[in-house]
């Protein structure tokens, strides 16, 4: 029998489950998912586009994070008494083995990157069982995946690599530099659904103290993939480059400027 997705709700005031523990092929150790449902999900007869992030454990909750989590399940609820489009979120914790699962390249010497184990689980696993349990538009378009450092380099990758899946990206200050920056090469050599939609950023204070040329060159490396995707054709209705002048590399920045990156994404 094929394994089903099984939620249990973990929160009285809010539309919010974990499901049971997965193993993907390939990788090592097991994941929940988190999965939140907007206010008005059992009430609209119309379907929700979905919203894929890495990192689950980051997305809702502070426990184990460096500061504080997204709070998406705080956000959202905010959009949608607005009456702005809200997604359904299923947000994939992250295995033993963070640095190899996010990276379609090698991110190390002696490492190998094993995203594409895990990209093709969410392709032939995941997402179909998604799309039969829940109330969700089905078009590519209408697909979201993000996440934060190397969760945001492979959610670009994704949606270059994965047009019959994703349509948006959310990319926050992503980690670019695996194999020598090789996603610049990666995105050239692929293309991404006629209608994708990436938002992009990075913060001005992202590096540690001791290493301020570092971060330097890794904010430049992330305005240059701006750059990048408006030349092959990510007008500004389709990409939007943010440079946060207080942003670090930590979660409070990104909970910060999650509102914006929504706006644009469901604009």
């Amino acid at each position: 029998m094929q394994e089903t997705l099984q939620f249990e709700r973990i929160d009285d005031n809010q539309l919010l489950y974990r499901s049971q523990e997965f193993e993907i092929p390939g990788l090592e150790g097991s994941r929940p998912l988190r999965l939140w449902l907007p206010p008005d999900y059992y009430k609209s007869e119309q379907p929700w586009p979905l919203a894929l992030f890495f990192d689950g454990q980051n997305i809702f909750d502070d426990e184990g994070t460096i500061a504080g989590g997204w709070h998406l399940h705080r956000i959202l609820p905010e959009r949608a008494a607005a009456k702005h489009p809200v997604p359904v979120v299923l947000a994939l914790h992250h295995g033993p083995h963070r640095d190899q699962e996010m990276c379609p390249r090698d991110p190390f010497p002696g490492q190998s990157g094993k995203a594409r184990l895990l990209l093709d689980w969410l392709d032939t696993f995941l997402l179909p069982r998604a799309f039969r349990k829940l109330h969700l538009r089905k078009e590519p378009a209408q697909t979201l995946i993000g996440g934060s450092s190397l969760g945001g380099l492979l959610a670009l990758y994704a949606l270059f690599y994965y047009p019959q899946n994703y349509g948006r990206a959310l990319v926050m200050s992503p980690a670019l530099w695996p194999d020598q920056f090789s996603i610049f090469q990666d995105i050239m050599l692929a293309k991404a659904h006629a209608k994708a939609r990436v938002y992009i950023d990075h913060g001005e204070k992202e590096a540690p103290p001791e290493m301020p040329d570092i971060g330097r060159i890794l904010f430049d490396q992330s305005k240059l993939m701006g750059d990048v995707l408006s030349v092959i054709g990510f007008d500004d209705k389709r990409m939007r480059w943010h440079a946060d002048p207080e942003g670090e590399h930590n979660e409070n920045s990104w909970r910060r400027r999650l509102p914006a990156a929504l706006e644009f994404l469901y604009s």
